[in-house]
């Protein structure tokens, strides 16, 4: 073989996804190890295209999803357990979210607080923020220390950001 040529061996999908998945028991999360997207979904590269790690589970060991949408009833998104997948609409999906309480109901909300997708606070650290100005200490070292923007203490003091908390 000729210096700087590499041969991997490819293993078939199935091993290949099965080997980055922590298995735990028949009605636990089984938690995608590999790489996440930023709302937490699992992901794997296939013939070239990034997959949705929960789609290749349910299409494994189930059937071939199409065009529905496979939903999640444990709300975990880096499980891809299929005992915790199932197939819905859009639709199905949304109106899940509500009844879980995933999202304020009425087209006007949206999530709040740590279940934004983009919050990088939980409640209880938005609480000790708050609690910590309150006794005197800067909001730039809290801003450092919790690894946000002075604007994001700013906000919190002034009620302008998690306001349910």
């Amino acid at each position: 073989m000729p210096v700087g040529v590499y041969v991997r061996k490819v293993l078939p999908l199935y091993d290949r996804f099965w080997s980055k998945v922590k298995i735990g028991e028949v009605n636990d999360c089984w938690e995608w190890t590999a790489s996440k997207d930023r709302k937490g979904y699992g992901e794997l590269k296939v013939e070239g295209k990034t997959a949705k790690a929960h789609r290749i589970s349910f299409s494994l060991i189930l059937e071939d999803p199409k065009d529905k949408q496979v939903c999640h009833t444990c709300d975990n998104p880096s499980c891809v357990n299929p005992n915790h997948l199932f197939l819905g609409t859009n639709t199905d999906n949304q109106k899940d979210k509500v009844a879980k309480g995933r999202q304020a109901k009425g087209p006007e909300h949206g999530l709040r607080g740590e279940k934004h997708q983009n919050s990088k606070l939980t409640n209880q650290q938005v609480r000790e923020i708050r609690q910590k100005l309150l006794d005197g200490i800067s909001g730039a070292s809290l801003a450092k220390k919790y690894s946000v923007t002075k604007t994001t203490i700013s906000s919190i003091k002034n009620n302008k950001t998690y306001r349910n908390v």
